[in-house]
């Protein structure tokens, strides 16, 4: 008797949880090295995930505002209704300056593959994205009689999607200065001369 009415509430409980990954891994490495009285660094880290579960839970992981599998005008991804699986990597390449004199840069590269999926234990805004970047600083330590100190800055980066889709360039300019009564002004521009979205339109073309 026991064993009759308790399967059948398990068995629909079970049934109503389809839409639910049944499984999510992940994991990963992260690296630094510094030389030159630690002056110049590389660093990386590297991530893959996967998951599992049921068509219904994968098929609307490959839907969701992450991966937008079914953009009408993506030829390197597609919503598939038999899969019961996702594997997917991302990871991070930069070097640079960051000690010594008056000079601080770096640059790097950033991925994200189309299928990977870490919002099972952490947070992901969107997969399928490459992003390259690069910082340059001009710093001024030596104190003067208008300033403690100041800086000057430059940023560019530009992104890219898995398909090879050029979706965004931009530059900016930053700089601050500390007076010497340790007042500060900031001022700062950009320019966003290429924009275009993956994810705008939820599913349909990309939007500029």
């Amino acid at each position: 008797m026991w064993e009759g009415s308790l399967r059948q509430p398990i068995e629909i409980c079970r049934d109503n949880l389809s839409f639910l990954r049944k499984d999510a891994y992940s994991g990963g490495l992260d690296f630094r090295h510094n030389w030159k009285d630690r002056r110049y660094y590389i660093e990386g880290n590297f991530v893959g995930s996967h998951i599992n579960g049921s068509e219904e839970a994968i098929e609307n992981t490959q839907r969701s505002i992450t991966h937008l599998f079914q953009r009408v005008d993506a030829d390197h991804v597609a919503v598939d209704t038999s899969r019961t699986s996702l594997t997917g990597t991302g990871g991070k390449l930069e070097a640079g300056k960051a000690g010594g004199g008056n000079w601080r840069y770096n640059g790097g590269v950033i991925w994200r593959s189309p299928e990977l999926e870490l919002n099972d234990v952490g947070f992901l805004r969107q997969a399928d994205e490459i992003k390259q970047y690069a910082r340059l600083r001009r710093l001024f330590l030596k104190p003067t009689g208008l300033y403690r100190t100041a800086q000057l800055g430059l940023e560019q980066f530009s992104t890219y999607d898995f398909q090879g889709n050029y979706n965004r360039i931009q530059y900016e300019f930053q700089g601050f200065i500390n007076y010497k009564n340790n007042w500060w002004t900031e001022a700062g521009a950009a320019h966003k001369p290429r924009i275009f979205s993956n994810t705008v339109l939820r599913g349909g073309p990309r939007w500029q």
